[in-house]
């Protein structure tokens, strides 16, 4: 009896030793994260001739078939996924893999960036931008308004927007930034330049440039530039000043060679009043 119960032992631990050496060699790899809506495939442990079956919990569900060795999963909310292994004549296998499922964020912050202001006639056309800050990727829709002043929008469902106003006319414009049933606001207040009734007061060449740039003041001609006091300013796509000179002659050349490729502004002013703006391509 003695002897049995030694050999009925050494057995038991020698089974417990195979399903321990078994399940150590049963793993599922892939990501432990994914954003919601993506999909992402897993792959189980590989043994010849064997049988797959996978599970889900949770937000994930499986896409596609479930029992080979490898599955696609996409996840709305966190879950686990689960598979098991099965082959005749040996001991099953399982594992487990939790994954996090993260919802994509939305903007914290919303500014509105004046982009140009060019004019026809004695009306003025303003461009304008909404910039967002903060982490976040999921898709927001856009609301221009005008709160307070005379003006008219136009395009005011995009991230850009184009305001027409009277010459000099001040008005406040507020837009509107919705993401996931959340929204976030700004206003500004935005004075149109001086406009005179001519087209086009300003002219640039070459346009597009690649180095120099010549800048010609049709207003310059009637007056003194040393009478008065001119100022250029280049202005890039997010409304900063990446250069401001004086303008000594009707007609300037300026160097722009430290300037990066891309669409700027050309802005001029008479003793502090906007004149006009002009686009302007570096290349």
């Amino acid at each position: 009896m003695k002897k049995f119960t030694t050999l009925f032992t050494l057995m038991l631990l020698f089974m417990v030793a195979f399903a321990n050496n078994v399940s150590a060699q049963c793993s599922v790899s892939g990501s432990s994260s994914m954003l919601a809506g993506e999909t992402r495939v897993y792959t189980a442990t590989n043994q010849s001739g064997a049988r797959y079956f996978w599970s889900t919990t949770g937000g994930l569900s499986i896409v596609g078939s479930n029992t080979g060795r490898t599955v696609s999963v996409r996840g709305t909310s966190n879950g686990t996924l689960y598979y098991a292994r099965y082959k005749s004549g040996a001991a099953p296998c399982t594992a487990a893999r939790s994954v996090s499922v993260s919802v994509p964020g939305c903007p914290t912050r919303v500014a509105i960036s004046q982009q140009s202001a060019e004019c026809i006639g004695r009306r003025a056309i303003i461009d304008m931008r909404a910039i967002l800050t903060g982490s976040g990727s999921s898709p927001v829709t856009y609301q221009w308004t005008v709160i307070s002043g005379a003006a008219n929008i136009f395009n005011n469902n995009s991230a850009f927007a184009t305001a027409f106003a009277n010459s000099r006319a001040s008005f406040t414009v507020r837009v509107t930034v919705t993401c996931n049933g959340q929204s976030i606001t700004s206003t500004r207040t935005i004075r149109a330049p001086y406009c005179n009734g001519s087209i086009d007061p300003l002219r640039i060449s070459p346009n597009p440039s690649n180095a120099d740039l010549t800048v010609e003041l049709k207003s310059a001609n009637k007056i003194k530039v040393t009478d008065a006091k001119y100022q250029v300013e280049v202005v890039n796509k997010n409304g900063k000043v990446v250069l401001s000179e004086k303008l000594k002659s009707a007609k300037q050349q300026f160097n722009t060679s430290k300037l990066p490729k891309g669409m700027y502004y050309i802005r001029t002013k008479l003793n502090g009043e906007e004149l006009g703006t002009a686009r302007w391509i570096k290349r």
